[in-house]
């Protein structure tokens, strides 16, 4: 579940769909859009900038998609198995963190991988981190490594 500055929540989940819900009326859904990706959708994250969602999903794609329901950009076999998504306004980045890999960043401007530039001023490489979080209105990145740390960029 993430929302956006605009009142629209979404939600996804393990049947592969998005649903857009308005604030002011949450029993009402705006739309569902189906078959979103191959496999459980695990992660979802809301880009303020482009104003777009960015979902993660078992089948190790990322996807970036409009207000309207239209995928705007995928990032296919990226990561065995998505586990979390964070969006990084400052840096213009999407951290996405899986099952057995260190973290992939995605610069969203390029749309292109950017996780070895990256990794050599913050020794990435090193971490297994299993989940990603962006502490809202700063620049703080928090990931959680497989042995329980906290890592604080």
């Amino acid at each position: 579940v993430c929302c956006s500055e605009f009142g629209n929540v979404f939600t996804a989940g393990f049947d592969k769909r998005i649903c857009i819900f308005d604030s002011a009326k949450p029993g009402d859904t705006i739309m569902k859009i189906s078959k979103c990706h191959e496999g459980a959708i695990s992660a979802v994250a809301y880009d303020k900038d482009s104003k777009s969602l960015v979902t993660g999903s078992y089948d190790g794609a990322v996807k970036l998609w409009s207000h309207e329901g239209h995928c705007l950009d995928t990032f296919a076999n990226i990561i065995d198995r998505v586990t979390s998504i964070a969006y990084i306004p400052h840096t213009k980045c999407y951290w996405v963190t899986g099952k057995s890999r260190y973290p992939v960043i995605i610069d969203a401007l390029a749309s292109a991988i950017v996780t070895d530039w990256v990794a050599e001023t913050c020794l990435l490489q090193c971490l297994h981190l299993s989940k990603v979080f962006h502490a809202p209105e700063t620049d703080v990145v928090v990931g959680v490594t497989a042995e329980q740390e906290l890592i604080v960029w």
